[in-house]
């Protein structure tokens, strides 16, 4: 519902501008009159992995849907993760 979807893009704005924002060389303001070259997708996209010990479906490639080269993927985890209970990347 709307009401759900403003609240989680206030927190949203909130993490980015408190905590990725200062790693990525950025202030931390997102007031219209901070200058800010720092751009973030408004949409988050949520992955899920199941338990098992190959990937379901083909590995995800950010430049096959046309993301820019220098751009910086976050990792979240909603649960604990430990040794091969984790994220896997490989570079191209």
């Amino acid at each position: 519902n709307d009401e759900s979807r403003r609240r989680f893009a206030d927190v949203l704005d909130d993490f980015v501008a408190n905590f990725v924002a200062p790693r990525m060389g950025g202030g931390g303001c997102t007031q219209p009159e901070c200058p800010s070259m720092l751009a973030y997708q408004r949409d988050v996209t949520f992955r899920v992995q199941e338990p098992a010990e190959t990937a379901l479906g083909e590995p995800h490639v950010d430049a096959e849907y046309h993301h820019p080269p220098a751009e910086v993927n976050w990792w979240l985890p909603l649960t604990d993760v430990w040794g091969s209970n984790t994220l896997h990347t490989e570079s191209a």
